[in-house]
């Protein structure tokens, strides 16, 4: 089957352009990758359209609390910038997120106060470390579609992602990102209602399309691409989509190769109404990658 960029972005022919941006997953291995080739790895991934690399987080778990951790993660990040990509900074991940997300309300509740106390905590961090102010924040825990749908969870989702977007909100103006990926949990109806939410709570969310992935057949997973980016009044339920170049094997835990690379933007895509933006995940899989990244 195509790729499904046709089913979900409205290309409209104006001077201004939608968002091209590719995801670093940032691993302890990256930081041995040397100035030379990291430079030039970010000098082809500028030349091949995309405008933005965004982090998909600056600490994971206790990976880059390090002095020199950090500072080799901000010194790539800083030459990211110099190759001419706008720069939106992932915050705090937690691996355990979506095992304690299921915890009682109790613990639930002062579960997500710890998660905002942290995503705080590296915003003003990077704040003060990087030498230009970013494009943007990345809250790097990811919405799903079947650990929210009660209406005392979604309450739960809602008050923390409201308390969080306030907190970041008091020390920088910059937009707040977030994802989410959908595995067939809710109808598409109430998966786009469920991505207005988030949206209303302050958010700019990003749809991940789920192609590498592979839980849904793909016409299962146009139904709800559809339904993410139906533009009404210049507003649609997702602020832009996260295209998986990747594939999964089905066995267990994460392992990936690179597929369907034809997907990577052939140039800027025309931004009106509800232009959507394009995100590709990840810089790991791309082609320029294969001599500089660790798979």
């Amino acid at each position: 089957m195509q790729n499904l960029l046709f089913v979900v972005l409205i290309v409209f022919g104006t001077s201004a352009y939608a968002m091209q941006g590719v995801f670093w997953q940032p691993q302890l291995r990256d930081l041995h990758i040397s100035d030379h080739a990291w430079a030039g790895l970010m000098a082809q991934v500028r030349e091949q359209g995309f405008d933005t690399l965004v982090l998909q987080w600056t600490r994971h778990d206790d990976s880059f609390s390090e002095v020199q951790q950090w500072q080799q993660l901000l010194k790539k990040t800083i030459a990211a910038r110099q190759a001419g990509l706008k720069i939106i900074v992932g915050l705090h991940w937690d691996s355990q997120f979506f095992t304690l997300q299921k915890q009682p309300a109790d613990a639930l509740a002062a579960y997500l106060r710890q998660l905002a106390a942290r995503d705080l905590q590296q915003l003003v961090l990077w704040q003060s470390r990087l030498p230009f102010v970013p494009d943007g924040w990345y809250v790097s825990a990811e919405i799903d579609d079947k650990n929210w749908r009660s209406q005392a969870q979604r309450k739960r989702l809602l008050g923390w992602l409201s308390s969080l977007r306030r907190g970041l909100g008091e020390h920088s103006g910059e937009p707040v990102y977030i994802s989410s990926f959908f595995a067939g949990n809710m109808s598409p109806e109430a998966y786009g209602a469920l991505l207005t939410d988030i949206s209303e709570a302050g958010y700019q969310v990003w749809v991940q399309d789920g192609a590498g992935v592979g839980a849904l057949p793909d016409r299962a997973r146009q139904l709800y691409l559809e339904r993410a980016g139906e533009c009404k009044h210049q507003a649609s339920p997702a602020r832009g989509f996260i295209y998986e170049i990747f594939k999964q094997h089905r066995q267990g835990e994460f392992v990936a190769y690179a597929h369907n690379t034809a997907r990577l933007p052939a140039g800027p895509v025309s931004q009106s109404g509800c232009g959507h933006q394009q995100l590709y995940f990840s810089l790991r899989y791309l082609p320029a990658a294969n001599e500089v990244m660790e798979r």
